[in-house]
């Protein structure tokens, strides 16, 4: 035998009273016996057949029992050749029992007839021993019988080379081990799983096929469970790689004992992974049935180490098992002795595979009132077209309109399947924990995103489109009557509603705020349109714009102001009304939107308390800054409520519903309509107009939706305000704790109007230099400023300005710039300066406080003297002003802006320098809170920072009403400022 295998896989079989345990008894014996350990291990290692022993009884009347048409020696043979068994060895046993003894006639007819069927079934007599022995009294089973001197012994001729013998051991020494399939990907069935006290899960099983190591990262079919291999160990031996058949035992470490269990598969999470068979097709044999079988039949099969009921859920064809010709189409049913093509469905999750790719996982067992009643001849698995997402992440749409229906199913396979017979579906999240599956009619990559889910054992998963689905487009329509892709439309083959075509394929028309190049892009049923930033939106007579004309607007924004928490690393209210006491212990983070915000995490579920709000009855506006850090499609999270009873109007609830800003009185929901991002800072406002009895929701300073609401709200004083959780709420309706963190939370009982919470958002500082009070942020964050070597300049633009004498040390520093330190956030500088040389750094931003860090000059004079405008994206990139436009003790307005749209811009006393950078459409930011620095670079050097075509040295001039925004002025909006 080959040196990589130290034992061969053997199979006995043969009809009643043949011999079998006689034989197999007595070659045991003859080699001294094998105790019973022994014996149960060769039984759990048993996976591939080697080869078949075919006992037949030389006996007379016995052999022709067998080889009759009800006897079991013609059907084993077939069985053989069906189930894939290539080497054969012919035992002709109870030869002691012939007439005469010992015969050689007896023997010869008995060949000639083995062969006859043997042909039959697709094998060659020539290369299969005939061995005639005794299995009582051992003749020719190790050693040559005196018995049989006519018996010139067996001669096999294969592509391996002739071999002879005369004995059963000669004969079995001549198997040829089968090749260990080391090449093929990791295939594991489990036989058991333990928990052993220090090590953690044990599972146990036979290696199929590939290669099992410590450290290899796992995946367990049919559930998709991920793990990681600690160890392994083979009776009790650590082991560094386990190969096929070895049995093995192994630590994971990742999921629990009650995760898996008898019959799931072990592979490699990164090679060819096994997964669930929600159908497939096999060739059934029926060996042994009292009746017929039919379509809806639910029997039990047993396929490697799984036994699962499975329903016949087809009868596709009844065929002719030698010729494999069908003989009958969609037959009504089958019965003993027939072959036929079945479809059939487990009715719960199960591993199979493709009998051509796996053999032993593509093979099983029909069983019926406790015994074999058919056998598959090659399992073949139906494949669905859909790729799947990691564990633990789950689809989260842009608007939950493109949601189809929900519904419940027992794995994701099977949720796969419900998105795939749903015309419009292209993608799916399935919750293995609750069983929920929900389909959506988008394409993944157009009308969501993939986010990180609440329940880790959430996947998501979409349709993998082929253009050959498409080929029929523009066609007549009897080409397309059975597409999922097309329908017909005047006649001819046309994409499904709420798709286009994209000249090779029909794609899910996209939501706002998606890239697009035309109209028939977006979801116009939602009113959509492509509008000039090719992005889908609405155009300005569906949905009103706030931002044009908000910078000419005042108003005083303490006005009615009831409470502000700023928590920075306590709970006090800055009007001294509503200190707030926790319910935990509390944590605050240093990486809040402004300083320290207070965290909110998913093992604590703290709640912040306060007293009674006066909120009943008046109109109010309460804002506040998030960094959420977990959504789901199916979790309402608590950000603040006002909650005496789950009644109409005596319940305020203001917080995240399936991913989109939420606000309800316990009657007239309001949600938003753009999903939430993870892991980023954002402004929500909720706004009740008590005079019109409307619901707002402001995103980033821009109204989201605006809804009626049937009446006020009327809650009794005795109800405290809790913030991040509603006790009352809790454990129903899925309301749950808000995981994430919370800044700068201002409770007003006036209406704020759109272009306050527009300012609110994104106006990040503004410093008017008056009155001598350089470090006073008027703007809505009071940003923490410092100052060194100015001074006061009397005739600013507006009232005062400050001054810089030029030397690298005479500079104004800002911290506090999160969004700046946004990737791809949009942002606009604006500031007027008058210089005394057009030298210099006028603004430097950097992630520390001596210039260093990540640190560019954002706007500055060229060695030349034009203006300059920069930012970063993938490098340095430059917008200069060549026109010489700022000149020296003259007052000039500048504006830096930039957005993915339109790329870097620069504005130079309220004209654009033409044309923006519309190539600098990324903008590669620190990713982390940014410091703005005026006059200099403080201490970084030119081979520090990236500093352009920007001059190095310090400014020297006076600078006056800067401010910082984080979103995208308009050209109105720069005008504005410059005639201010």
């Amino acid at each position: 035998m080959g040196k990589e295998k130290k034992y061969i896989n053997i199979i006995v079989m043969g009809h009643v009273d043949s011999g079998k345990s006689t034989v197999c008894g007595h070659l045991f014996w003859k080699f001294g016996g094998i105790d019973k350990r022994t014996i149960d291990r060769f039984d759990r290692e048993a996976a591939e057949v080697d080869c078949a022993l075919l006992i037949v009884s030389a006996s007379s009347g016995e052999f022709e029992a067998g080889i009759s048409r009800g006897g079991q020696t013609r059907e084993h043979i077939l069985l053989a050749s069906i189930v894939g068994i290539k080497q054969l060895i012919v035992i002709v046993n109870k030869m002691d029992t012939t007439n005469p003894s010992f015969s050689e006639v007896r023997f010869n007819e008995i060949k000639s007839d083995i062969s006859i069927y043997l042909k039959r079934s697709d094998y060659q007599p020539e290369t299969i021993p005939f061995v005639p022995l005794s299995g009582l009294h051992g003749d020719n089973m190790i050693e040559v019988s005196d018995h049989m001197p006519w018996y010139q012994g067996w001669s096999v001729d294969r592509q391996e080379g002739s071999i002879s013998g005369k004995t059963l051991i000669e004969a079995l020494g001549a198997i040829i081990p089968s090749q260990l399939p080391i090449e093929k990907p990791l295939r594991l069935p489990l036989q058991d799983i333990f928990h052993i006290d220090g090590v953690g899960t044990v599972p146990i099983g036979q290696i199929r096929s590939g290669i099992l190591k410590p450290n290899m990262v796992v995946n367990f079919a049919p559930l998709y469970l991920t793990a990681q291999v600690n160890s392994i160990e083979m009776y009790h031996e650590a082991m560094t790689k386990a190969l096929p058949g070895d049995n093995v035992g192994f630590s994971v470490q990742g999921v629990s004992v009650k995760e898996l269990q008898r019959g799931f598969v072990c592979s490699d999470a990164t090679n060819d992974p096994a997964q669930e068979a929600a159908s497939f097709t096999a060739q059934i044999i029926i060996l042994n049935h009292s009746g017929t079988i039919c379509q809806g039949y639910t029997p039990v099969i047993d396929c490697h180490t799984a036994h699962i009921r499975c329903t016949f859920a087809e009868l596709i064809s009844k065929i002719n098992l030698r010729s494999s010709k069908t003989i009958e189409d969609h037959p009504k049913f089958l019965e003993a002795g027939d072959c036929g093509l079945v479809k059939m469905i487990p009715t719960e999750p199960i591993c199979v595979e493709r009998f051509a790719d796996y053999p032993s996982l593509g093979r099983f067992a029909v069983c019926d009132m406790r015994r074999t009643v058919a056998v598959d001849g090659g399992s073949n698995i139906d494949q669905f077209n859909f790729d799947i997402c990691t564990a633990g992440l789950e689809f989260s749409p842009f608007d939950e309109r493109i949601l189809l229906f929900e519904t419940n199913t027992d794995s994701l396979i099977r949720c796969a399947v419900q998105c795939d017979m749903t015309t419009r579906c292209r993608t799916f999240n399935f919750d293995r924990q609750t069983k929920d599956c929900y389909l959506y009619e988008g394409d993944i990559d157009s009308t969501g995103l993939v986010v990180t889910s609440l329940s880790p054992p959430s996947v998501c998963g979409w349709i993998k489109l082929d253009m050959s689905n498409f080929a029929n487009y523009g066609s007549p329509c009897s080409t397309c009557e059975d597409s999922r892709y097309l329908t017909c439309i005047n006649a001819t083959c046309q994409c499904q509603p709420h798709t286009f075509f994209n000249g090779s394929m029909c794609l899910s028309q996209k939501l706002n705020g998606t890239g697009c190049t035309s109209d028939n892009q977006c979801r116009n049923d939602l009113n959509l349109t492509c509008l000039s930033n090719v992005q889908c939106g609405f155009s300005t007579t569906t949905k009103p714009l706030f931002n044009y004309t908000c910078l000419n607007q005042t108003w005083i924004s303490s006005s009615n102001r009831v409470a502000q928490w700023l928590f920075e690393g306590n709970l006090f209210d800055q009007m001294n009304n509503y200190n707030m006491t926790s319910t935990k212990t509390v944590s605050y983070t240093s990486s809040g939107y402004n300083q320290q915000a207070v965290i909110f995490a998913s093992n604590n579920n703290s709640t912040l308390v306060t007293p009674y709000m006066p909120l009943s009855s008046v109109s109010f506006t309460i804002d506040m800054w998030l960094y959420i850090t977990a959504l789901s499609n199916k979790t309402t999270y608590s950000i603040f409520s006002l909650c005496y009873q789950m009644a109409a109007d005596q319940c305020l609830v203001l917080g995240i519903r399936k991913s989109f800003l939420y606000m309800s009185f316990f009657s007239d929901d309001c949600s938003g309509v753009t999903p939430l991002k993870l892991s980023t800072w954002i402004h929500a406002a909720f706004v009740f107009d008590l005079s019109t009895l409307t619901k707002l929701i402001y995103l980033n300073g821009v109204l989201e939706n605006s809804c009626s609401s049937s009446s006020t709200l009327s809650i009794p004083t005795s109800t405290n305000i809790t913030i991040g959780r509603i006790p009352l709420l809790t454990s129903i309706y899925n309301v749950t704790s808000f995981q994430g963190n919370i800044d700068q939370m201002t409770v007003s009982t006036r209406v704020k109007s759109s272009c306050e919470i527009l300012e609110i958002a994104t106006l990040v500082a503004h410093f008017t230099f008056d009155n001598g009070l350089f470090l006073n942020d008027s703007g809505p964050n009071y940003l923490q400023a410092i100052t060194l070597g100015t001074s006061s300049f009397a005739s600013g633009r507006f009232s005062q300005a400050i001054a810089f004498n030029g030397t690298q040390h005479s500079m104004f520093q800002v911290s506090g710039f999160t969004a700046l330190g946004t990737a791809n956030k949009s942002y606009s500088i604006s500031l007027w300066l008058r210089p005394i040389s057009l030298l210099g750094i006028v603004v430097h931003v950097s992630t520390l406080s001596s210039g260093t860090g990540w640190c560019e000059p954002f706007l500055g004079f060229a060695p030349n003297g034009s203006f300059v405008a920069q930012s970063y994206c993938g490098g340095v990139v430059t917008v200069a002003n060549p026109t010489l436009s700022i000149a020296t003790l003259v007052w000039s307005h500048v504006v830096q802006t930039w957005s993915s749209t339109n790329g870097l811009c620069l504005y130079v006393n309220n004209v654009r320098v033409t044309p923006c950078l519309s190539s600098a459409n990324t903008y590669d930011a620190s990713s982390a809170v940014n410091l703005i620095t005026l006059g200099s670079s403080f201490d970084a050097t030119t081979a520090g920072c990236g500093m352009g075509q920007i001059d190095p040295s310090a400014y020297k001039g006076e600078i006056d009403d800067f401010r910082v925004y984080s979103r995208e002025l308009s050209v109105s909006d720069v005008t504005t400022l410059y005639y201010n």
